[in-house]
């Protein structure tokens, strides 16, 4: 998947996902855990869109939980977590 379908996928998903993924106080904490100094938003950004893309939420959320997330844009985040996971 290529930088600008990411983004359109990040983008046509981003309310619908937001609304049912922050309801849940384990989600949340999860995001916060996977988010090493990161903004929230695009750490869930980031894992959502990897779901999208096949991973399973688990898979998605330890990929990003090794990354710097601090300053770093959600397409840099996703292409380092979907670096990780193909070299696992």
């Amino acid at each position: 998947v290529g930088l600008k379908t990411a983004q359109r996928i990040i983008l046509e998903l981003k309310d619908k996902l937001a609304k049912n993924v922050f309801s849940s106080p384990a989600a949340g904490q999860s995001y916060a855990a996977a988010a090493s100094g990161g903004s929230l938003s695009e750490v869930s950004e980031a894992v959502n869109a990897l779901t999208v893309l096949g991973y399973s939420r688990q898979q998605a959320l330890d990929a990003v939980k090794g990354l710097d997330t601090r300053s770093k844009s959600v397409e840099t985040i996703i292409r380092e977590a979907l670096k990780a996971l193909n070299t696992k």
